[in-house]
């Protein structure tokens, strides 16, 4: 009997693969045009009915894939493994390096090969604003180089496959024995073409940051309609450059969530213990509610450049979630009877609790610095906060049984 189970579930099996149909072949991934939708540059051509190939691609170093049918569900299958050639299986990536290669897939035996054709240029950039002096700036092309870096104070060079050009100028075109580039400290968008030597360095456009997932109505989520759309629906606001972002109102439906950057799933950010519990996606796990959401990307490296996440009640100072280590590591008070608003402010912070009296409000810059001290010795107190420049403050707000810090913004 249990024989006659095996042979038909391999049976089973067997009829399923014969007649799954592979209409298209991509190279998809941070190696190749991202993980959304097809990209004519790295599409596969059909050799014969089990046989694709694309020759001459080049690739980015990276995790990517071989899909099929330009999907990840449904139709949509993919081939994953060792690089440069595997028997490929759904699980995992390609952990690919760049360069120029011939690609081939058979669909058969789901063998996939990278093979190197013409090898890429080696660009670097060299000098005193690099942290250790030289770094690869990475192929976009086969002609041109990208990199977004964070550079020192001091000057720098491009090494182009051995030659050392520049041209003295933020924006130029290089050549040999040019004058350096000097760098202000700070992170910076750098292009090459190996082809002409033109060169730029601009400032990278502050990204994009929208909460995603099943916990706010599937939007965003692998295999949802938001998924590779335009926008995603739940976008965050930023009135610092970046540093930190709001939404406040968003209606949660309950289950998992994540922020991701720029409508894609290349840089994203959950819940590192969530992940430590054994969810292997680390996704924030959120109960139905209303949520005012403040979210900071690098978090001042507060928690491990993580990025830092506080879901609040709708209209109130009460932390329902969060990842904040200065909110974490206060134990023994209620949040529950403590309220602040408005927060961000622009003129005041009005403080008050519905027990224990305040016995001391410390304000304290994002470098730890007391900027402000105040002892009310009530259960409400006013902090005048015009004279502060816009951006993120704490209040070490401490009663006779327990000690409290909150962030707050003043705009």
């Amino acid at each position: 009997m249990k024989k006659r189970v095996l042979l038909l579930i391999m049976c089973v099996f067997a009829m399923t693969a014969a007649t799954a149909q592979v209409n298209s072949v991509c190279i998809v991934g941070e190696a190749a045009g991202g993980w959304g939708d097809d990209v004519a540059e790295y599409q596969l051509t059909k050799i014969d009915a089990d046989n694709w190939e694309i020759k001459d691609v080049v690739l980015k170093t990276g995790p990517g894939k071989l899909r099929a049918n330009g999907g990840w569900f449904g139709d949509g299958f993919e081939w994953a493994g060792a690089f440069p050639t595997a028997t490929g299986t759904k699980n995992g990536n390609i952990d690919i390096i760049a360069g120029t290669y011939t690609v081939t897939l058979n669909t058969a035996t789901n063998i996939y090969n990278f093979a190197s054709a013409a090898p890429l240029p080696v660009v670097k950039l060299v000098g005193t604003a690099v942290d250790g002096g030289t770094v690869n700036i990475p192929a976009t092309s086969a002609t041109t180089f990208e990199a977004t870096l964070n550079l020192l104070n001091g000057t720098a060079q491009f090494d182009a496959d051995g030659l050392l050009v520049s041209d003295g100028t933020l924006i130029g075109s290089a050549f040999e024995g040019g004058p350096v580039i000097p760098i202000t400290a700070g992170e910076w968008v750098i292009k090459f073409n190996f082809e002409t030597f033109e060169y730029s360095f601009s400032v990278p456009p502050v990204p994009t940051i929208a909460i995603v997932g099943a916990g706010v109505e599937l939007d965003g989520w692998p295999g949802q309609a938001n998924n590779n759309g335009p926008a995603d629906k739940y976008q965050l606001t930023t009135t610092d450059n970046g540093v930190t972002y709001t939404i406040n109102g968003l209606v949660c439906v309950g289950g998992q969530a994540k922020f991701r950057q720029n409508n894609g799933w290349s840089v994203n950010w959950g819940d590192v213990a969530d992940a430590a519990n054994g969810n292997p996606d680390g996704n924030i796990v959120l109960e139905a509610g209303t949520y005012d959401v403040t979210f900071m990307p690098k978090a001042d490296n507060s928690n491990g450049g993580k990025g830092t996440w506080t879901f609040r009640t709708a209209g109130t100072s009460t932390v329902v979630k969060t990842n904040d280590p200065a909110l974490l590591s206060t134990k023994g008070f209620s949040t529950a009877n403590f309220k602040v608003s408005p927060n961000p402010t622009t003129n005041n912070w009005n403080f008050t609790t519905a027990n224990d009296s305040i016995e001391s409000i410390q304000i304290l810059d994002v470098l730890g610095k007391n900027v402000m001290s105040i002892s009310p010795r009530s259960n409400t107190a006013n902090i005048d906060a015009s004279s502060l420049t816009r951006g993120i403050y704490f209040a070490k707000v401490a009663t006779a049984k327990a000690t409290q810090t909150l962030k707050l913004m003043k705009n």
